[in-house]
């Protein structure tokens, strides 16, 4: 039995309906979601939901997810290019 994959906003739109009220049977029923893994979702990405009246995740936050997202991307390219240069310095020594 295959494992499916859902994506950060799905995940972040029921965490965020369990955080306004939602009772997780009804998410589990209604999504059709093990307690396991809404469990798990709460746990990751509780810090990262920022709710409006109605249960949605706020535009702000989206994009506030969507920078780290980058911030952490451009980091890991910073990284690479500062060893690409210690090597080619390290070469022509």
């Amino acid at each position: 039995m295959g494992t499916k994959k859902y994506d950060e906003e799905f995940k972040l739109k029921i965490v965020g309906l369990y955080q306004s009220g939602h009772r997780q049977s009804d998410l589990m029923r209604e999504f059709n979601l093990s307690k396991q893994t809404i469990r798990l979702w709460r746990k990751r990405y509780l810090h990262k939901v920022n709710l409006t009246i109605d249960g949605e995740i706020s535009e702000t936050e989206k994009d506030m997810i969507t920078l780290r997202e980058r911030i952490k991307q451009l980091e890991k390219e910073n990284a690479i290019y500062k060893d690409v240069i210690n090597l080619v310095k390290k070469k022509k020594k």
